[in-house]
């Protein structure tokens, strides 16, 4: 009795967990757009697409009254600042893809990151792979088979744009298996707000030594620049309402 009516309980929470995780996965399609017109370099617009996001996800852990439990240990700040890395270099190779290759290249081997999840937590975690979740697996990739055109037009585009691309799928995986092993320790804006931060902080020197344009153009001042719907959208790059399910609903595979 008392199981089910924790269950049922939870279960709103998991449903709102859920659509903001559609939400987030619909937003990643259009940010690569905003990246080809951003008025600044890929890497700048990467650094400023976690910076302008830092601000709102600042002002609600001022908000919130309990924030949960704090770092306490070198290890527990280092669990904290290891997605904020994973992430800086996500957006760099994914950014970096975006001028190599297509568009549509770039996002879709970026999304690969499910297969990297699996491999990587079968591995080093061993964790339990079930066969419908293979299934899923294998149905994603037919689908981005076919996104592409087919089996003959897999190798169309730059493959260094696209080797990029999935070394970004790579360091996205990471991200995701670093958040979920912090979620049964610490609060989900502390970990949004730590891992933002993070990878604003490692993401900016990248930018800045780059030698690209950091800001946008003093006659685009009364414009605004296309940064700032890529950290209004639904996601530092699919990142908010992405981290906020992870830490909420289960994380098997």
């Amino acid at each position: 009795m008392s199981q089910a009516t924790t269950l049922s309980e939870a279960s709103p929470s998991n449903r709102l967990a859920l659509a903001a995780l559609i939400l987030g996965g619909a937003a990643i399609g259009g940010s690569p757009i905003f990246v080809r017109l951003s008025e600044v370099g890929p890497m700048a617009t990467a650094f400023w697409r976690v910076a302008l996001a830092l601000i709102p996800i600042f002002i609600v852990s001022l908000m919130k009254k309990d924030a949960g439990p704090k770092p306490q240990s070198l290890s527990d700040y280092g669990m904290l600042i290891l997605p904020g890395v994973m992430l800086s270099l996500d957006l760099a190779a994914w950014h970096l893809s975006l001028t190599m290759t297509s568009v549509a290249n770039a996002t879709l081997l970026a999304n690969l990151a499910p297969v990297f999840v699996t491999v990587i937590a079968f591995v080093f975690f061993g964790a339990r792979i079930s066969g419908v979740f293979l299934l899923g697996l294998a149905l994603a990739l037919a689908g981005v088979v076919v996104l592409k055109g087919g089996p003959a037009a897999v190798g169309n585009g730059d493959l260094s744009g696209d080797g990029i691309a999935m070394i970004a799928a790579f360091f996205y995986a990471c991200y995701i298996l670093a958040i979920g092993r912090l979620r049964s320790r610490f609060d989900t804006i502390r970990i949004m707000l730590w891992s933002t931060a993070t990878a604003a902080i490692f993401i900016f020197p990248i930018g800045f030594f780059t030698k690209v344009r950091c800001c946008p153009r003093p006659s685009m001042a009364g414009r605004s620049s296309s940064a700032s719907p890529l950290s209004a959208m639904p996601a530092d790059r699919w990142r908010s309402p992405m981290r906020w399910p992870i830490c909420r609903r289960p994380f098997p595979l």
